[in-house]
């Protein structure tokens, strides 16, 4: 893994934005004589892999959260051949103490966020076909900006379907526990690239109900999926599962959703990315069972 500060003027200010980036990818050598760091589970400034260039993800985390909130994904991802990208979204990240505004104040920092996330994702996608053509990049001639997908968590779940809708260059979205609003139904209805939705029943956050109604509401002929973790809760996609929480309690999936989530990630971005059909078995629910419940519209 490496980092990268990533600028641009927001959204709705234009103010400068500071997007501190979190990159995964497939590396070269044995990564075990690189300093690694537990935070970010990877081996920093290792020498990128040889054979790419490689399909890119671009991960938006979620509300009051930071780029490494689901680890056991982004790293699993780039171990399967693909380059992941996490910028920090300013003013609605771990460090920016959304909890400790006014409501006022949260609710301006949320509506902030709902505009200048998806434009983070794309600016992000941007500057990665950039780092492909740089000469003095460690990614030249690694990365395939064409072939990208957005994923996200929450409000990073929102943020993915809306950067597919605006940025025709995302061909896939993933949508984990996505934050269901009157704007991203009505943007969601011009959504034309393959989209995976998951959702909880146990979910306290974001309810399962309105991911489900986004899912059968979006147009006829787009390509989509709904994963449903019936034990499931909010957190089954980050790395925090407090024992107490809905869906990590005992008895419910808690930990065992990683797993699930990595299984079906993989194969839906290898069909819609790639065309790499030998997955498409994996888009059912018999490899989850008796955890998952299914859908599939085309």
């Amino acid at each position: 893994m490496t980092t990268r500060t990533l600028t641009r003027p927001s959204s709705t200010t234009g103010a400068p934005r500071v997007i501190e980036t979190v990159i995964w990818y497939p590396a070269s050598v044995d990564t075990t004589t690189f300093q690694a760091t537990i935070r970010h589970m990877g081996a920093v400034d290792a020498p990128v892999a040889s054979g790419g260039p490689f399909p890119v993800v671009v991960f938006s985390h979620g509300l009051a959260s930071s780029p490494v909130q689901s680890t056991f994904l982004t790293t699993h991802l780039a171990s399967h051949g693909f380059v992941v990208a996490a910028p920090t979204h300013p003013g609605s990240a771990y460090d920016d103490c959304v909890g400790c505004h006014t409501e006022e104040q949260q609710r301006d920092l949320i509506r902030d966020g709902a505009i200048n996330r998806p434009d983070d994702l794309s600016f992000t996608l941007t500057m990665l076909a950039r780092f492909n053509t740089d000469v003095g990049s460690a990614f030249r001639g690694a990365l395939d900006a064409e072939h990208a997908a957005a994923i996200g968590h929450s409000w990073g779940g929102y943020s993915a379907v809306m950067a597919a809708v605006i940025d025709p260059r995302f061909r896939a979205a993933v949508a984990m526990a996505p934050v269901v609003n009157d704007t991203v139904e009505s943007t969601a209805q011009r959504l034309r690239a393959p989209v995976l939705v998951m959702g909880g029943r146990l979910d306290d956050i974001t309810p399962f109900p309105a991911q489900e109604k986004l899912f059968f509401r979006l147009p006829s002929g787009t390509p989509r999926y709904l994963l449903t973790f019936p034990l499931g809760g909010h957190t089954a996609y980050s790395e925090v599962c407090p024992r107490t929480t809905p869906g990590c309690r005992p008895g419910e999936l808690a930990g065992s959703a990683h797993a699930l989530v990595n299984a079906y990630t993989v194969a839906f971005l290898r069909v819609f990315l790639l065309g790499d059909h030998r997955y498409a078995a994996m888009l059912n629910d018999s490899a989850g069972a008796p955890h998952v419940e299914f859908a599939a519209l085309q």
